[in-house]
């Protein structure tokens, strides 16, 4: 739920503040979010090689990455002018590298710790769960997305200024999502060789 919450409302926020603060067309900032797909794209590849192996390490290394990331666009954003294209390709790109090496495994290092029986429930109780974090990230991160937004408006803020600060107010709650996330995952299975043994009667 950390992990989706941060995810989902990010892309919604950082989209609203590269075309409503920033100007940019829907294309541009297609572009602009570009590097993010190419990292992930990138580290997936590692990530399904090496989960048998690394199972939950790779997890925390991947929601760090993340977090890191965002700690990056914090900085870029936080100085009030428009960053170019180049400047947010490193942070966008350590995002999608930490996307890549996450989540195709994510599930298999969970379900990994639970009875073979029970596998198909808990899918769907973790499918149902992304999604939840999903709607609440949005819900909960907007709100203070907007709030911000308004009150910097309201003191007579430019746009730019005005959603950049909304950006940066947001940024550290899901630096927070992610690092929380990743201490949580420790609670994990080591590995995907962790299956539980079962007895038969």
């Amino acid at each position: 739920m950390l992990f989706f919450g941060a995810l989902g409302s990010f892309f919604l926020l950082l989209s609203l503040y590269l075309q409503l603060g920033a100007g940019r067309t829907a294309l541009e900032t297609g572009l602009v979010i570009l590097p993010y797909a190419v990292g992930s794209i990138t580290t997936s590849g590692i990530g399904v090689r090496f989960a048998h192996r690394a199972g939950r390490a790779l997890l925390v290394y991947g929601a760090l990455l993340l977090a890191a990331s965002q700690v990056v666009l914090l900085l870029i954003v936080g100085d009030g002018g428009e960053p170019s294209s180049w400047e947010l390709a490193m942070p966008l790109f350590m995002g999608g590298s930490g996307l890549g090496l996450t989540a195709p495994s994510l599930i298999n290092v969970v379900l990994a710790g639970v009875p073979a029986q029970d596998a198909g429930a808990a899918g769907g109780v973790l499918t149902t769960i992304t999604q939840i974090g999903n709607a609440l990230g949005v819900a909960v991160l907007g709100v203070v997305f907007f709030a911000r937004l308004d009150g910097s408006l309201r003191d007579g803020a430019s746009g730019l200024v005005a959603y950049g600060d909304a950006l940066t107010t947001i940024l550290p709650w899901q630096i927070a999502c992610y690092a929380a996330a990743a201490a949580l995952m420790f609670l994990l299975p080591k590995n995907t060789d962790t299956l539980p043994k079962h007895t038969h009667t």
